[in-house]
């Protein structure tokens, strides 16, 4: 049945019909009341509308629900309009439904169509992913974590060789020990300028070596995100006496480069007390990422090899030998560790 509504209304005028009050929005007579069912279909808002009423911006291709006192989007064949709308703050018995489908709206069926505000929320922190071990040197390709947003890079630098012993005892009584070798250094930084990484990032792994400082280990050497820790220093050579005497033990590492830098820990000194009966070997210096070394304590011991990672070597260790004695021990060899975060 058609309904006869006045003419020349202004804005704002009510018709009551049928049980059903319409009104005058300045285009079109909308429903006015506070059913959800109530709808209005026109290019402006409508007025004086409860929560519940649902307009169908015809200019725009949206549909809109009024929640909270404000205009939310339901649905839409042409787009979001961020600026004309808004997500409600809660959700409850009696408005779950329009706050249901306003988040629908906002993200998408499918989650392609982020809003600024729950883009917002979803982009201020950073999601562990998983983590690369370098135990050797090689290449990070940034191509192959394409989700890549930030990554966290934790180095240390190889491990000081100990000092050998003398190469030959003249007799029985003589005694020889050498120094320790030094730890590596450990470096650390937090990198989300995912950017700026070259496609290929140099990884090198610093190697431990007899009677030698241990190498550096770096990520990126040279570039302005760069991180890298030195290698320990190599402990002193040791002599053949019959008498008490020190070697002294290597450097700890000291270089780096990072947001955090720890020294390693110097290499202890071999030590002869009482020549044919006492001494200590030269104890290895641990890394950030070593074990602790085992004290050599008298005669007849061999050193130790570095613990890994970057642990300095301990020394050999000869009490009234006679002989050919050990040559010089090997530092541990250091590691990159690459974390990933999404």
């Amino acid at each position: 049945m058609a309904i006869d509504f006045p003419d020349s209304p202004t804005v704002g005028d009510q018709y009551t019909t049928n049980g059903k009050t319409y009104q005058w929005d300045g285009t079109v007579w909308g429903v006015y009341g506070t059913f959800s069912r109530d709808f209005t279909a026109s290019d402006t808002a409508p007025l004086n509308v409860a929560d519940g009423h649902i307009w169908y911006r015809s200019d725009q291709s949206q549909t809109l629900i009024r929640y909270d006192g404000t205009w939310v989007e339901v649905g839409s064949a042409g787009g979001f309009d961020s600026s004309s709308t808004s997500f409600p703050s809660s959700l409850d018995s009696a408005t779950g439904f329009a706050a249901v489908e306003a988040l629908q709206a906002k993200v998408g069926v499918d989650g392609s169509a982020v809003t600024t505000s729950i883009d917002y929320q979803l982009n201020t922190g950073y999601r562990y992913h998983s983590t690369v071990y370098f135990t050797s040197s090689g290449t990070f390709t940034k191509a192959s974590y394409p989700w890549l947003r930030a990554i966290r890079v934790r180095l240390v630098g190889a491990g000081g060789g100990s000092g050998a012993t003398t190469a030959t005892l003249n007799a029985t009584g003589d005694s020889s020990t050498a120094g320790g070798g030094g730890g590596g250094a450990y470096a650390e930084s937090f990198i989300n300028d995912i950017a700026s990484l070259a496609s290929s990032v140099t990884v090198t792994v610093g190697t431990g070596v007899s009677q030698s400082a241990g190498g550096s280990s770096s990520f990126g050497s040279g570039e302005a995100y760069e991180v890298s820790a030195g290698g320990g220093g190599a402990g002193q050579v040791g002599v053949s006496l019959t008498t008490p005497f020190t070697r002294e033990g290597g450097d700890r590492g000291v270089t780096g480069t990072g947001d955090l830098v720890i020294p390693g820990q110097s290499g202890g000194n071999g030590v002869i007390l009482v020549a044919a009966s006492q001494g200590y070997a030269g104890l290895g210096g641990a890394s950030h990422l070593s074990g602790t070394p085992v004290q050599r304590v008298n005669g007849g011991l061999n050193g130790d090899d570095g613990e890994n990672y970057g642990g300095g070597a301990t020394s050999p260790l000869a009490i009234n030998q006679s002989g050919a004695r050990s040559s010089g021990t090997t530092g541990g060899d250091g590691i990159v560790i690459v974390e990933l975060f999404a």
